[in-house]
């Protein structure tokens, strides 16, 4: 199979198992501790960071681990404040908040590369989710 074919299901696989992170946390949470929690998540990532990065990369290279060691540390806070922020919250007030991601990701691509124009397509969708998620909000607090 060419790797263009392989790209929507593996979409779909990413999009089902983003989206159940939320509501897996927030039960995992009644179980283990927060820092329990984020230290074996983190055990998996990082053993399957080093198993693919192995296979592809035989040879490590200066400039290759210091941005590996620099994204590593971005999402390593991403997981910690996501974990500890959900002891806080609902399971669906965290999956709204996932919801905003995309919308401040357009706007930071927007932002950092001006010279790449996002379509209006793009643009009207992210306002069809704003939208959406502002109405899903607001009528939680009816």
């Amino acid at each position: 199979m060419r790797p263009h074919r392989l790209a929507f299901p593996a979409l779909i696989l990413a999009s089902i198992i983003s989206g159940t992170g939320s509501p897996a946390i927030k039960l995992a949470l009644d179980h283990f501790g927060p820092f329990t929690l984020l230290f074996l998540r983190l055990l998996l990532a990082t053993t399957v960071t080093l198993l693919i990065t192995s296979y592809y990369h035989h040879h490590l290279t200066f400039i290759f681990s210091k941005r590996l060691f620099l994204s590593s540390i971005l999402f390593t806070g991403n997981i910690i404040f996501f974990t500890l922020g959900m002891r806080l919250t609902t399971a669906i007030a965290a999956g709204l908040l996932v919801s905003f991601v995309p919308i401040n990701l357009a706007f930071l691509t927007y932002w950092r590369r001006k010279s790449e124009p996002i379509p209006i397509n793009r643009w009207l969708g992210l306002s069809l989710g704003i939208i959406g998620t502002l109405v899903i909000i607001f009528r939680s607090f009816t």
